[in-house]
């Protein structure tokens, strides 16, 4: 056979080669793409996941402590159960006080309600033991209101007949990742049911 030269003998790369060679590119690209979104995604739900278990953890606190420091006596239900009032001995610096002879000097209302998706906490100067005010006409100072949690579906509450509160929340940002947290609480202790 003759020789041909080298021309032949260093060939490049075929029209079907460098299609092959492009769709296996494009298809390792797509494969690259998709688990990088992928896990972006699991990065994002894990921290929206550590958010609100950072919230429900801050939330169960404001409850127990709220509900260690009240008497049966003075927490009210609204009847709709959307709507939670307890006196409390407690000032804004967190400080029980006690009368002269040393029970609660009963100093406020808070009362917390539902706001759009904020679950909000008002606190009103006490003048009746008997009536709370309405949540959502207290007006005043801004350290009277606080936001206890964002995000909120549901907000309800009962008043049981052995004195403890139930509260039922509804926790998600869509209907599909609702997350639904039942806690039960007795006056003089906070109990996680």
């Amino acid at each position: 056979m003759p020789d041909r030269g080298p021309a032949l003998r260093h060939r490049g790369l075929s029209l079907i080669e460098v299609v092959i060679t492009m769709s296996m590119l494009t298809v390792l690209s797509s494969v690259a793409l998709g688990l990088m979104s992928w896990s972006r995604h699991l990065l994002n739900r894990s921290d929206q996941r550590t958010d609100r278990n950072r919230q429900m953890t801050r939330l169960y606190t404001a409850f127990s402590e709220q509900f260690y420091h009240s008497s049966s006596t003075y927490i009210v239900v609204s009847p709709q159960g959307d709507k939670l009032s307890v006196a409390t001995a407690r000032d804004l610096e967190n400080r029980f006080h006690t009368g002269s002879q040393g029970y609660p000097q009963w100093l406020a209302w808070e009362s917390t309600s539902v706001e759009s998706d904020l679950l909000v906490q008002r606190r009103s100067e006490l003048t009746s033991l008997s009536e709370p005010p309405d949540p959502t006409k207290i007006v005043g100072q801004p350290s009277a209101r606080r936001v206890l949690a964002r995000g909120l579906q549901d907000f309800r509450t009962a008043l049981r007949n052995d004195g403890s509160v139930e509260i039922q929340l509804d926790w998600g940002t869509d209907s599909k990742n609702i997350e639904k947290v039942h806690w039960s609480f007795r006056p003089g202790q906070g109990v996680h049911q």
